[in-house]
C-alpha cells in the first residue's frame, strides 16, 4: 500500500495498491544516451541510515538518535539479457563494427579422400581435423577442401572440425581500466485503487545521479534464461540536497 495524506482532509489517508514490478529507464549523463527496460522481473529500493544512541544522564538513557550516512540503493533483475546491461557496468561503449578471432567449430562432408567443409570462410587456409584418438590434426584447407588423415574419426556422417576465423559483429571489451559512469535513473509502475481495482496512479521515482555496480555474474545453464541483476548506488547531487523523488500522477 502507498498512503497519502490530503492536504484539504485533515488525517484521511488515501491507499492504493501497487503489486507489478517497475520498468527502469537510464539516461547516461555524459551523452544522454537511454537504456529502457521494460522487462523486469523486480525491481527494489532500499535505504539504510547509520543510527548511534546518545545516551546521558544516570543510567546512561537513550536521550537521542543520530543519523547519518543515508545510503539509497536500486536493485533490478531483468528477464531478459542484452549487451547493454553490460555496457551500464563496464563503463566501456558498444562497438557495432568489432572484430575478434574466433575458433568454430564445423562438420565437414566426405567425398572419397576429400572433405568439405560446412559454410567455410573463403580465406580459410588450414583446419584441424578429429582423429581416432580425440586429438586433432592440422590440414591445409583450399576453397573449404582438404584431404581427410588416414586416422580421421569418420564414426559420425560428418567429420568434426575446427578452425580459427575473423568475425565482425557487435561487440564490447572488458577493460582493466574503466569502470561503470553515472546515470539519472527512473523507476515507473502503476497504482490501483483497492476498492476498485482500477489503475489511478502513476508512479515514478526518478534519482538524478546513480552510479552501477561494477559486479555481475552471468550463469549459463542448461534450460535456464539469464536473469541479470542490476544494483545502482544513488549518489548526492553536486549543488543539491535531493537525492531523488516519487511523484504519483492521476490516470
Amino acid at each position: 500500500y502507498i498512503q497519502k495524506k490530503h492536504n484539504n482532509g485533515g488525517n484521511k489517508m488515501v491507499n492504493y495498491i501497487i503489486m507489478d514490478t517497475c520498468d527502469l529507464t537510464l539516461e547516461r549523463i555524459t551523452d544522454g544516451k537511454k537504456i529502457l527496460s521494460t522487462t523486469t522481473t523486480l525491481a527494489n529500493l532500499e535505504q539504510t541510515v547509520d543510527e548511534t544512541n546518545l545516551q546521558a544522564g544516570i543510567g546512561g538513557s537513550t536521550i537521542a538518535v543520530l543519523s547519518s550516512n543515508k545510503q539509497i540503493t536500486l536493485g533490478v533483475t531483468d528477464a531478459l539479457w542484452s549487451l547493454e546491461g553490460l555496457e551500464v557496468t563496464q563503463g566501456v561503449r558498444i562497438n557495432p563494427t568489432g572484430t575478434a578471432t574466433v575458433i568454430k567449430r564445423a562438420g565437414a562432408t566426405v567425398s572419397g579422400a576429400d572433405g568439405t567443409i560446412v559454410n567455410a570462410p573463403a580465406t580459410l587456409t588450414e583446419a584441424e581435423v578429429l582423429l581416432q584418438d580425440g586429438t586433432y590434426a592440422v590440414v591445409p584447407v583450399v576453397a573449404g577442401v582438404f584431404t581427410i588423415p588416414v586416422n580421421a574419426d569418420t564414426s559420425c556422417p560428418e567429420l568434426s572440425v575446427i578452425y580459427k576465423t575473423e568475425i565482425t559483429g557487435e561487440s564490447l571489451e572488458f577493460r582493466a581500466s574503466s569502470s561503470s559512469e553515472t546515470y539519472r535513473a527512473q523507476l515507473y509502475t502503476i497504482a490501483y485503487d483497492p476498492q476498485t481495482m482500477q489503475v489511478v496512479k502513476d508512479v515514478y521515482i526518478t534519482f538524478d545521479q546513480v552510479k552501477p555496480s561494477g559486479n555481475f555474474t552471468m550463469n549459463f545453464a542448461l534450460g535456464t534464461a539469464i536473469t541479470p541483476e542490476m544494483s545502482l548506488q544513488v549518489l548526492k547531487p553536486k549543488c543539491s540536497d535531493v537525492l531523488g523523488r516519487i511523484i504519483l500522477e492521476d490516470r
